[in-house]
Parts: structure tokens; sequence; C-alpha cells
């Protein structure tokens, strides 16, 4: 399974928004397993993912893939999130 093509409320990277809601899009494709069904958002304060501060868990994709959440983000802050 490949994924790629990440972006937060439609943007690649965006740094300095005061966002309310944020929307996170991405896209799988070359799902050939059947344990390819799933993928997994994770948010995090620090580079490694120590401090993790949404894990949305097992969520079914095909195709583009979305989640809307609901965070209260800090000021000067940068934030790192992964699908896997």
């Amino acid at each position: 399974m490949k994924i790629g093509n990440l972006k937060t409320n439609h943007m690649k990277n965006p740094v300095g928004y005061g966002y309310k809601y944020l929307h996170f899009t991405w896209n799988v494709w070359d799902t050939k397993e059947k344990t390819d069904k799933w993928t997994r958002l994770q948010v995090a304060v620090e580079k490694d993912f120590s401090e993790v501060i949404l894990d949305t868990g097992k969520m079914s994709c095909y195709g583009s893939v979305f989640y809307d959440a609901a965070l209260v983000l800090l000021p000067m802050t940068r934030y790192y999130w992964k699908v896997m």
C-alpha cells in the first residue's frame, strides 16, 4: 500500500494559519492485500511522534481518504502528522 498527497485544509505543509477545524486528506493506492484496507492518522507535537495528541486508530480506506479533527492548536507551535 502506498500513501501520499498529504494535505491539511487543502494545502501541503501549511504554516502560520489559525484554523478552527482541521481537514486532513491523503490518497491511498496499490492496495493488494486484505490488510491494506485500513489507515491510521496520528498528529504529534514532536517530530519523532513521542507526544501524540491525536490517534484515530484504524479507519477504512479506499482511494482518497479524509479526517476532520477539532483540535485546539497552540500558537507558535509546529505540529506533525502521518498516515500509516
